[in-house]
């Protein structure tokens, strides 16, 4: 019975180190966050120094969410270009459209794994 136990928590916790979620994704979900003027998504998905930082400019970011700032992220990509265990870099490439105006946006993201999770660890804006 015991080792039945111990098989189980084992394949519990490779299942739960497993079920992290892709740093292309984070970085989708951080950029969708900016666009929203979302602070939270911002911080949830920041290392702690970044979201330090962003916790720090959230006057700024409300200020520019009250005057009709406008971010447009849709047609960004992101792929994982290099990832190990602790580590990853993420391209972001496309189009952004910020009031109205399109950039092409060619841009790579660090990532740590936090506390089991890909963490965007740089300001890049």
């Amino acid at each position: 019975m015991r080792l039945a136990l111990l098989i189980f928590f084992m394949l519990f916790a490779f299942w739960a180190c497993e079920k992290n979620t892709p740093p292309e994704e984070v970085a989708r979900s951080y950029m969708q966050a900016l666009a929203e003027f979302d602070v939270e998504g911002m911080v949830a998905a920041s290392c702690p120094g970044l979201a330090q930082d962003i916790v720090a400019k959230q006057a700024d970011i409300i200020f520019a969410s009250e005057n009709g700032m406008n971010l447009q992220v849709q047609e960004l990509k992101y792929e994982t270009v290099e990832k190990n265990k602790e580590t990853a870099i993420v391209r972001m490439s496309g189009i952004a459209s910020w009031n109205q105006e399109n950039e092409e946006i060619d841009e790579q993201l660090h990532f740590v794994l936090f506390e089991g999770q890909w963490k965007l660890c740089e300001d890049f804006f």
